[in-house]
């Protein structure tokens, strides 16, 4: 059957998972991040009607789509996807930038999973997480005390640098932003999103000195 160690396999084989990446990857269980039901490759996967299948969706290098609709979902209302739990490739990509010793702040919990990586390498004092979905940040905590992790958690709305800068030597912002944080820069945020591809809004970058 499917486990994190199958989800090792393949990213080591397509050359996506780095050495100092592996232990993490490993350790954090990305099924504590996956709900019962979620969408993959416009269908349906339901942990009660196919464990087996279940699990092969969880530890692939695929996005899964976790919400629709910011959770609000009506009778004959058009749906599209508002959270996901990205490719785990696609995160790996953006998480090139975090060196150990790093304090992170990421904007856009979503699931949690990926708040979850950080906290395991860096360690959960180090590890700031932002989300502005009042449901997605609960389920979040829920699924991150699961999985034994605790980074710092905030349901926020948007945030304010102090006049010193981004109190970060990593974090998350939305790619639509073209510039990096600079001192007294005060931006309010939307949380990260993912697209129905599972491109997260967010990209790792690292603080200026």
């Amino acid at each position: 059957m499917s486990s994190p160690s199958r989800l090792v396999e393949i990213l080591h084989n397509k050359g996506e998972l780095a050495p100092e990446w592996a232990p993490t990857v490993a350790a954090v269980d990305r099924a504590h991040f996956v709900p019962d039901t979620f969408e993959v490759a416009d269908r349906t996967v339901s942990r009660s009607a196919d464990e087996a299948e279940w699990r092969r969706m969880v530890y692939a290098d695929l996005p899964l789509i976790t919400q629709h609709n910011d959770g609000r979902r009506t009778a004959g209302e058009v749906t599209f996807p508002t959270c996901s739990t990205s490719m785990p490739s696609l995160m790996l990509a953006m998480a090139a930038v975090v060196r150990d010793g790093d304090t992170v702040l990421e904007v856009g919990t979503g699931t949690g999973y990926h708040a979850a990586w950080l906290a395991h390498r860096l360690g959960g004092d180090r590890t700031t997480t932002i989300e502005t979905d009042k449901d997605l940040h609960d389920i979040a905590r829920d699924n991150l005390t699961r999985a034994g992790l605790h980074p710092t958690r905030s349901a926020a709305t948007a945030w304010r640098a102090s006049p010193r800068g981004p109190p970060s030597t990593g974090s998350s912002r939305p790619a639509r932003s073209a510039t990096s944080p600079t001192p007294g820069w005060s931006r309010p945020y939307r949380a990260a999103r993912s697209s129905p591809r599972g491109a997260p809004r967010s990209t790792p970058i690292r603080s200026p000195p």
